[in-house]
């Protein structure tokens, strides 16, 4: 039994600091947690539109700073190749690698005083001209084109599961496999079949 009408007191702390819809909701979902009940759900949408934020390109990557300009330190691979969920520049044939430096998005120079996504504004699933080196200084640079992503969300979460089932393998020498189970509709369940076969099988829901 739970005294949901304390929720609040028990968690006075955390009400005072919840400063924005999202986190007030986060709290919200923690005490449908002591419910014990199964399908019960709150959202929250963004309360007003959130402009240039929801239209900035995506490649697919982790940036870092190197020599005074911004180089591609990961491009992110999922296990399951597939292509609606990959990163632009996962493509042998544009010769990109980790470790290179992107310098300009359609001739627009890129500088370490903004982030390296402020020339991607508007460009949301938009071809783009991108001015790639092997330094700073623009070594062998070279223009690759390529279509931007709008969400980066799914690529993330395919690239996290299969380093996750790679350190199961790796610490039971092959003998556990790892499902990563996203949902328990149709898609989750296929998943999930799809990974079973040969495999003493932990899941994680």
């Amino acid at each position: 039994h739970r005294d949901l009408h304390s929720f609040p007191t028990r968690r006075s702390s955390d009400l005072a600091k919840a400063y924005t819809e999202q986190e007030l909701t986060a709290i919200v979902r923690e005490m449908h947690a002591e419910l014990a009940a199964g399908h019960v759900y709150v959202s929250v949408e963004p309360p007003y539109n959130r402009g240039d934020a929801t239209d900035i390109g995506l490649l697919g990557v982790d940036f870092s700073v190197r020599d005074g300009a911004y180089t591609i330190s990961r491009i992110l691979r999922p296990g399951i190749r597939r292509a609606a969920h990959r990163s632009p520049l996962d493509n042998s044939s544009l010769d990109v690698a980790e470790g290179d430096f992107l310098l300009a998005v359609n001739g627009r120079q890129l500088t370490i005083d903004r982030g390296p996504w402020a020339p991607f504004q508007g460009l949301a699933g938009e071809v783009v001209d991108l001015t790639i080196a092997e330094s700073a200084s623009g070594k062998n640079a070279r223009t690759v084109r390529v279509k931007t992503l709008a969400s980066e969300r799914k690529l993330r979460e395919l690239v996290w599961v299969e380093e996750t089932r790679r350190r199961v393998d790796a610490a039971s020498n092959g003998k556990i496999g790892y499902i990563y189970v996203p949902n328990t509709g149709a898609e989750g369940q296929n998943r999930s079949e799809e990974r079973r076969v040969g495999k003493e099988c932990r899941s994680r829901w």
